[in-house]
């Protein structure tokens, strides 16, 4: 399917996630026609005064025949059925696509009904404790991970088109195949769940009379426990849809967890030491290292794949660019490792860390430049202000001069003066707080993206002492120059 100024996207099912998309959708691209069916009219009403979607349907027929796109966005078991109502209707460049958060039976049923070449598997990872389309907003999408599942037979256009539709609700793609999706949400979703409620039953059914666990359940019980209040029919479809991964990552969990009781039990407290420390520092580097791979910029694609995936880039290539995160990793291991992959196609490599080195002494000439002009503009103003208090003590010769006269002692007048320089010294440090670091920062902004090289640095330090030094000359400039001009009387 090309890209064109306007499309026809239906969504079966409009709840919060499928009015978060459909407002996202209409945030971005206000043109496009929305129609949707769902079993509740009142959300339905509602997104219509909200002008997010312009059609109701009562039903699957050929309402639908004019879709672009389909979002399927209904319970994983009831998705496959919508499917293959939707058949019939299904218009030749459609994109059909879901929002379940389990693909194996999806896609099997995509398979079997004929729709491999116009079904795209879609899980926006996001949501909220709430549900609903009134919960519903296009922000629960930016900068979220939106999953990406193509068939085999998904065309490269029809994919590319996908992409860019999810880059606009703000969400960053990440493609992966199904099963291998499966396999994931099984370890970081749906087996977590599980653990959750495995471990606050058997804390429930080994309290004692009194309920001392329940009372003394603190913030570790509460943080590894909170997802076990679900929907306990979401996760029993979920458990259902997806048992074999589930199975296999809980039988490796348990595994793990016997093999960290065999170490705590042994009678040997140095082993049971070392093994646990060793075990929470692997798990802190895990962690942190995970942070690494989170992504803000909703300008990029996320691509986990395995090295069969990548060599299939080369034989059908949709990408122009490749940008791969190297944290920690050896850079030349790396492009070695690439080269041998991608070995019948031309590819180059460009690497932040060796264009930095490469432009370091533009960079040195830059900061020598950027700081020169800098201490230029902070003589100017330094100077600009000496001036002004000049003129401003020239203007009023005679006013200070009848203070005198009235009776104004000479330690009386330099404390008026100073108070004076202090008062000029704070609306600058004030205008410099509220103007300047913000405006830098900002100009900054703008070409952070290009000139990732640049780095902004804020100096605490250097900011205090550039208004530690204008202080003193705001005090002691007035009374110096007042002192001055009495002499040359």
């Amino acid at each position: 399917m090309t890209k064109c100024d306007f499309l026809n996207i239906g969504f079966i099912g409009f709840g919060l996630i499928g009015g978060s998309i459909a407002k996202a959708i209409k945030a971005a691209h206000p043109e496009y026609h929305i129609i949707v069916e769902s079993r509740s009219r009142e959300p339905l009403i509602a997104a219509l005064n909200d002008k997010i979607i312009d059609d109701i349907c009562t039903c699957t027929d050929d309402n639908f025949s004019k879709c672009d796109y389909i979002f399927l966005c209904t319970p994983v078991i009831t998705i496959t059925k919508y499917m293959s109502a939707l058949k019939p209707f299904i218009k030749p460049g459609c994109i059909i696509t879901d929002v379940g958060s389990v693909k194996g039976n999806i896609h099997k049923a995509a398979h079997e009904l004929g729709l491999d070449s116009c079904f795209i598997g879609g899980h926006p990872m996001a949501g909220s404790e709430l549900s609903g389309y009134t919960n519903s907003s296009a922000d629960i999408l930016k900068d979220a991970k939106y999953v990406i599942t193509p068939t085999a037979d998904t065309s490269s256009e029809s994919l590319e088109s996908y992409v860019q539709l999810i880059k606009d609700m703000k969400a960053v793609p990440v493609i992966m195949d199904y099963k291998e999706h499966d396999y994931t949400v099984a370890a970081i979703s749906h087996v977590p769940h599980l653990i959750a409620a495995g471990l606050t039953r058997t804390v429930k059914t080994n309290d004692d009379d009194e309920k001392h666990m329940h009372l003394l359940a603190a913030g570790g019980f509460r943080d590894t426990t909170r997802i076990a209040a679900s929907s306990p029919e979401m996760w029993s479809q979920i458990c259902n849809s997806n048992k074999d991964s589930i199975c296999t990552f809980l039988d490796k969990f348990i595994e793990e967890m016997h093999n960290i009781r065999d170490n705590i039990s042994n009678d040997t407290p140095e082993k049971t030491s070392e093994f646990i420390e060793n075990l929470f520092k692997e798990d802190s580097n895990f962690l942190q290292d995970a942070q690494n791979y989170l992504i803000s910029d909703s300008d990029h694609i996320c691509i986990y794949m395995s090295e069969k995936g990548l060599e299939k880039l080369q034989i059908d290539p949709i990408y122009e660019e490749l940008k791969i995160n190297t944290k920690n990793v050896n850079n030349e291991k790396l492009q070695e490792k690439l080269l041998s992959i991608f070995k019948n196609c031309t590819i180059t490599f460009k690497s932040q860390i060796n264009t930095i080195k490469q432009l370091q002494p533009i960079i040195n000439c830059f900061m020598f430049v950027g700081i020169l002009f800098a201490c230029i503009l902070l003589m100017l103003g330094i100077f600009n202000f000496i001036n002004i208090i000049i003129m401003n003590i020239n203007s009023r010769k005679k006013e200070l001069a009848t203070l005198e006269a009235i009776g104004m002692t000479k330690k009386q007048l330099y404390k008026l003066l100073s108070l004076e320089g202090i008062i000029y010294f704070v609306i600058s440090l004030v205008l410099l707080t509220i103007i300047g670091i913000p405006l830098s920062k900002m100009i900054l902004s703008l070409f952070q993206n290009t000139l990732y090289y640049f780095k902004y640095h804020f100096s605490f330090l250097l900011y205090f002492l550039i208004n530690f030094i204008l202080f003193i000359i705001c005090l002691i400039t007035p009374r110096i120059y007042y002192t001055k001009t009495q002499k040359n009387k």
